[in-house]
């Protein structure tokens, strides 16, 4: 059954990006996961009604850890537009400074 194996695959997917702190990734792409999704959601119907309910218990905890990962990239995107706002700041700062002193340098000589 694939949409129980690739369920099974992004479960443990799953695992591993909650066990590394959600610094790895559920899946690599959008396309691996509109396709996992189309899998998933065309393989319930040959389910026996508890094979989808445990089902939709792993789809559930999947969720969880999209969710957290979504939540640690929001954070880790934040930084870096922190830092990129510091290293903005850094170079206008100098780019001033270098405005300034220029005509005078240029006038001693």
């Amino acid at each position: 059954m694939t949409a129980a194996r690739d369920l099974a695959r992004l479960r443990l997917q799953a695992w591993a990006s909650r066990r590394a702190g959600h610094t790895v990734p559920v899946v690599e792409t959008q396309e691996e996961a509109l396709r996992l999704a189309e899998t998933v959601a065309r393989g319930l119907a040959d389910l026996t009604e508890d094979e989808r309910l445990d089902l939709l218990s792993d789809l559930d905890v999947i969720g969880s850890v999209l969710s957290a990962r979504l939540s640690w990239l929001e954070r880790e995107m934040a930084a870096a537009r922190g830092e990129l706002t510091a290293v903005n700041q850094g170079c206008a700062a100098m780019a001033s400074y270098l405005r300034a002193v220029t005509p005078a340098a240029r006038r001693k000589g």
